[in-house]
């Protein structure tokens, strides 16, 4: 156990945990806050897509300063800015408002998540010993622990009490931020400038790579956005869309914890596209399932479809990218599945919904999946990924 309980793992492990605590404590609430400020639906909508565009926009430049710069001091300034601009969303209420505020605060947040990614791998690259998905864990439990004892806050208080919980939380990082060794490596002999940047940004693979994280974002984002609209369209009670969203959560940590040993026994590129393709059985399974109380079965899979997908498109950027130059590639992997493909992904699902319906979305997105699966498969499984 000493290898799960030493001073750099114990000091990640806590900056997952509060870090993905603090986004469950505001972001799961924060369109129902939207609406009672008086916001529509739609401009609710478009205020929580600029997260995502500004996440596209902005983070490649993040992660090339916190690689030039260092990425512990950058991911402190961020927590420090985002933990202090969060508490911004309580000084107004018009949706002009809300959208200025949204692109500052998204610019400064949304560095956070891939520079916490970069800071664990540099220390993984340095002990062996431990996995990314076992410190990645301790993101999905701070989610799980902290999204019910919100909730539970919320039902005996204003609702605005979500942003100062989330702002403690991120700022309680920096204690355990400090306590991380960062030590960059310059093993590749590159000095960190932008000249010696291109030959990164012209790496075949990577931008293939890239391609396909954002066209898997693009058929599969769906899940996490209409999945509570899905199970409502067959009138299910708010009871079993809350065990439904449990499920996921709770299926991740089991495959976050074997996943180290799934990689090296199986290989990453299998265990990636594995990923895509239950992925792709799950929309299916959307499309075909008329019974709600069905569909909670089929969320046991969420687990693969996300952790272990997480898993391998972090760990395979990570082998596609000089380890100088980790924080611009996980940035670059961010902007790509969770920016643009998240926010295309909506937009087009959204549209289908809106000419077809819901199930048929499902449908069509699974179909697409598929095909980027067999793509994948003869790109990376049968490509020159290097594997350990």
């Amino acid at each position: 156990m000493g290898k799960y309980l030493n001073s750099q793992s114990f000091n990640i492990g806590m900056v997952y945990l509060l870090t993905y605590a603090g986004g469950a404590a505001w972001f799961p609430l924060f369109t129902l806050f939207l609406e009672r400020e008086g916001l529509s639906s739609t401009q609710s909508g478009l205020v929580v897509t600029l997260l995502f565009v500004a996440m596209f926009v902005a983070l490649p430049f993040w992660g090339i300063g916190a690689d030039r710069w260092g990425r512990k001091k950058t991911l402190v300034i961020a927590i420090v800015v985002s933990s202090i601009s969060l508490l911004g969303f309580l000084l107004g209420n018009t949706f002009f408002f809300f959208v200025g505020w949204m692109i500052f605060f998204a610019v400064v947040f949304n560095p956070v998540p891939p520079l916490i990614d970069s800071l664990a791998l540099d220390y993984i690259e340095r002990q062996r010993a431990i996995s990314y998905g076992h410190l990645r864990m301790l993101g999905s439990l701070g989610w799980l622990i902290a999204a019910p004892i919100v909730g539970h806050f919320v039902d005996n208080n204003e609702l605005d009490i979500i942003f100062p919980i989330a702002a403690v939380l991120y700022f309680v990082n920096i204690l355990f931020i400090y306590g991380i060794k960062s030590e960059q490596s310059t093993s590749t002999g590159l000095e960190l400038n932008l000249k010696n940047l291109g030959p990164v940004l012209r790496n075949k693979e990577l931008i293939q790579f890239l391609v396909i994280i954002l066209f898997v974002a693009i058929t599969s984002f769906c899940i996490q956005t209409f999945l509570g609209v899905y199970l409502d369209s067959m009138n299910a009670s708010t009871s079993l869309i809350g065990w439904a969203f449990s499920f996921e959560g709770m299926s991740e940590l089991p495959f976050y914890f074997i996943s180290a040993w799934l990689i090296k026994k199986i290989g990453l590129r299998k265990v990636f596209l594995f990923a895509m393709g239950v992925t792709a059985l799950r929309m299916f399974l959307y499309a075909i399932i008329q019974e709600p109380k069905y569909v909670l079965l089929v969320e046991f899979t969420h687990g693969i479809s996300f952790a272990l997908f997480f898993v391998t498109m972090v760990e395979t950027i990570n082998k596609l990218v000089p380890s100088n130059w980790r924080a611009t590639g996980q940035s670059l992997m961010w902007a790509s599945y969770n920016g643009l493909g998240a926010l295309l992904g909506n937009a087009i699902a959204g549209y289908m919904i809106d000419q077809f319906s819901i199930h048929r979305m499902f449908l069509y997105n699974a179909i697409a999946l598929t095909l980027i699966s067999l793509l994948t498969y003869f790109l990376f499984v049968k490509g020159h990924i290097e594997e350990e």
